[in-house]
């Protein structure tokens, strides 16, 4: 699964529980539950929500309340009106006067966005987006929207991406790099600059017996005002051979997805 919008900001910790852009492994899928919210009117507005705990790329785990509203047309209902109470909602705090008159409505707002964990974006009549959604299935990005996540694997189409440079002779080079740069940064406890070749795809000046530590899950606290890092590695390893693991190359023989789910 990926990430389609930033979701569940924390003040306390000032980050989001759910990233845009981010790869997630479903762990669990629980029992379907019934949630409800109320419209600024009092009008009870009911979804039918499935717990689902979701993994990141470093082994975060977290459950969310998912709302399926591609096939479940009553969830579509109640989310459209919560939309549509979002848009009101805009509507007022751009003509409310004082900062506490506005933020009063920001927090109806967040409210409202904590509550929508879904599956599709909602439109109104003319196609205005009202609600982006949270969560879908992730088969491909763009290279450029892939940058700042975190993937176990990736198939890079270098076909699609040479053909940049019918356009511009640099730009399929400048996509490479910005694709590769997400191997570069797993590289980046070598402290060195990296030296890469298009033709044969790889990195060519890793020494032969370089060895690597991949953080496997990082952690952080405050003790009597003191910062603790609670960090966990990996066993060493070469760094050569690490590096072309992250790099298949035999794809254009025979490599293939696995199936996509229905």
């Amino acid at each position: 699964m990926t990430g389609y919008a930033n979701w569940g900001y924390e003040w306390k910790t000032k980050s989001y529980r759910f990233i845009n852009s981010e790869s997630y492994k479903v762990t669990k899928v629980g029992t379907p539950t019934t949630v409800h919210t109320k419209l600024g009117n009092g009008t009870l507005v009911v979804m039918q929500a499935i717990p689902i705990t979701l993994e990141d790329s470093l082994g975060n785990v977290d459950t969310f309340d998912f709302m399926d509203i591609k096939n479940n047309a009553q969830n579509r209902q109640s989310a459209m009106l919560l939309a549509n109470e979002k848009k009101r909602l805009w509507n007022e705090a751009r003509r409310a006067y004082g900062r506490e008159a506005k933020a009063a409505f920001y927090a109806k707002i967040n409210a409202i966005d904590s509550f929508l964990f879904v599956n599709d974006n909602i439109e109104d009549n003319s196609h205005n987006l009202l609600q982006s959604k949270t969560i879908d299935f992730g088969y491909a990005l763009t290279i450029h929207k892939s940058q700042g996540s975190t993937f176990t694997h990736v198939l890079m189409d270098d076909v699609d991406v040479s053909r940049a440079s019918m356009s511009d002779n640099n730009a399929a080079n400048a996509m490479e790099m910005v694709d590769l740069g997400v191997a570069a940064v797993r590289l980046q406890a070598l402290n060195q600059v990296l030296e890469w070749d298009g033709q044969k795809m790889e990195f060519t000046n890793i020494p032969a017996d370089a060895t690597i530590k991949i953080l496997e899950k990082d952690g952080f606290s405050i003790k009597d005002g003191h910062p603790t890092f609670q960090n966990k590695y990996t066993d060493p390893m070469n760094a050569r051979q690490f590096a072309a693991s992250l790099i298949k190359r035999q794809y254009r023989a025979g490599y293939e997805l696995p199936e996509m789910p229905e």
